[in-house]
């Protein structure tokens, strides 16, 4: 249904759309929209950064990108780190992707990283997590 990709620079407008996005923006902690030059630059200081990754949601069927996980202050000697992330195409929301999306990234997390601790920061507003 969907997988996990690494992060490349032609996924940059999307989830730059996506970031930018009010209904996205309101559950993250950007309160401002972005623009393209400060979302380039972002990506140029992500790059070789092992404490913070993120991921496409890609979905296969439709062979589309349609959301992020976001791996944050990864401390592979404590075995924990951060994790959010978002859907971002409006159309696959609310049917269930987000749960898959989580579930992909908790396997990565826990089998490959070999993590033991994960942590998720939620507003306690957002009903759909």
């Amino acid at each position: 249904m969907v997988r996990l990709i690494g992060l490349e620079k032609e996924h940059l407008n999307d989830l730059l759309r996506w970031r930018n996005d009010p209904e996205v923006r309101r559950w993250i902690f950007q309160k401002w929209p972005l623009s393209l030059s400060e979302q380039e630059r972002w990506f140029n200081s992500y790059l070789g950064n092992d404490l913070y990754k993120v991921l496409i949601v890609y979905h296969e069927k439709d062979q589309r990108n349609i959301g992020y996980i976001r791996l944050a202050n990864i401390a592979y000697q404590n075995r924990s780190l951060q994790i959010g992330g978002d859907i971002g195409e409006k159309e696959y929301r609310g049917k269930g992707l987000g749960k898959v999306m989580y579930q992909k990234a908790l396997e990565l997390v826990f089998d490959e990283l070999n993590m033991n601790r994960v942590y998720l920061h939620v507003f306690k507003d957002n009903e759909s997590v």
